[in-house]
């Protein structure tokens, strides 16, 4: 098994529950190529602090966001030229929410949205050109979008345009213009950007390398649920970068982000409980926290677990598969 120091951490797009955000998130892993993600993340009745149209419409009329008659209303609205119904109306086709799934819908509505200004909208848009989705790809008018977004302030837009900065795309290649964006959505509370921040202060990309303010930036995401932060303020605990070396903690961290489902973090408690790093040694919670990152495709995982088999008793390795049965349906299930 490797020690903990030689774990490449993954960090995927954001998986903790009850985000208020666009319908797209832009995503980019520092030190890697540049990655694009998305997922569903649900409308929800508050974003960005704002009701949405159909949400406000549903309320008024006592029914549910996903009554006919609030897609109704939300239509006239948009064809009023309400931004915000236009913006919503342009999630509702991208993702097929009570209307036939449309990706050249979604652009239209996100258009009309954003050239009103709205910069939700603008930063949706952009997104469907970065993806080639109800378009065709073009990183130049992505950025484009993103920038009239981010000039408003928008964190995800600014989040974004970091990204293209970072990966070179739509844009030269400019490390420093990337921080700098970064940075602006990170100061809005932006998580992401704020785990990002951290580890372009632990490489040194486009910023001096200082590992203090890399544990300050991953410690601002970690503490709003981020996983991905969670796990790396984890490492820095373990190694001693940027703040006291602090096995316990380490660990405490990691349970954080493997309780949420982070697979990296479940995978790095099988190694801690089976070296006694933070924790005394456990071979049943290693061979349950290995046996669901395994099950999940981690090849570490696979390869941990069955060593840890080999060191269990019959009666030990029954209850390690049940405690891994529990783990999966508490710590991996929930997250799917």
């Amino acid at each position: 098994m490797p020690p903990l120091s030689k774990i490449t951490v993954m960090i995927p797009p954001h998986r903790a529950a009850g985000i208020c955000t666009l319908a797209f998130l832009l995503f980019v892993s520092e030190g890697t190529p540049l990655a694009f993600g998305y997922r569903t993340l649900g409308m929800q009745a508050n974003v960005d602090g704002r009701a949405t149209h159909g949400y406000r419409y549903a309320a008024d009329k006592g029914v549910s966001e996903d009554d006919p008659a609030v897609l109704r209303g939300l239509r006239r609205a948009a064809e009023q030229s309400d931004p915000q119904a236009q913006y919503d109306l342009g999630l509702k086709y991208a993702y097929g929410w009570g209307v036939p799934k449309d990706d050249a819908a979604a652009v239209r509505w996100f258009r009309r949205a954003a050239e009103q200004g709205e910069p939700r909208a603008q930063h949706a848009l952009g997104i469907m050109y970065a993806f080639g989705r109800g378009v065709l790809r073009d990183d130049a008018a992505a950025v484009r979008w993103f920038r009239r977004a981010a000039e408003q302030g928008e964190p995800r837009a600014q989040r974004s345009l970091g990204s293209m900065y970072s990966a070179g795309r739509g844009v030269p290649k400019d490390l420093a213009a990337s921080a700098l964006w970064m940075r602006r959505a990170a100061e809005q509370g932006d998580m992401i950007a704020q785990n990002h921040l951290g580890t372009k202060y632990k490489l040194g990309r486009g910023v001096t390398r200082n590992l203090a303010e890399s544990v300050r930036w991953y410690r601002r995401a970690a503490e709003q649920g981020y996983a991905g932060a969670e796990t790396s303020l984890g490492f820095m605990y373990s190694k001693g970068e940027g703040v006291a070396r602090d096995d316990a903690e380490s660990v405490r961290w990691f349970h954080r982000a493997a309780e949420r489902g982070y697979l990296s973090a479940q995978s790095v408690l099988g190694l801690v409980y089976a070296k006694g790093r933070g924790v005394p040694v456990d071979k049943v919670k290693s061979y349950a926290w290995y046996s669901i990152a395994a099950r999940q495709g981690n090849e570490s995982a696979k390869k941990g677990t069955k060593t840890v088999a080999g060191w269990m008793t019959r009666s030990q390795l029954a209850r390690a598969r049940k405690l891994a049965d529990s783990y999966w349906t508490r710590y991996v299930l929930p997250f799917r």
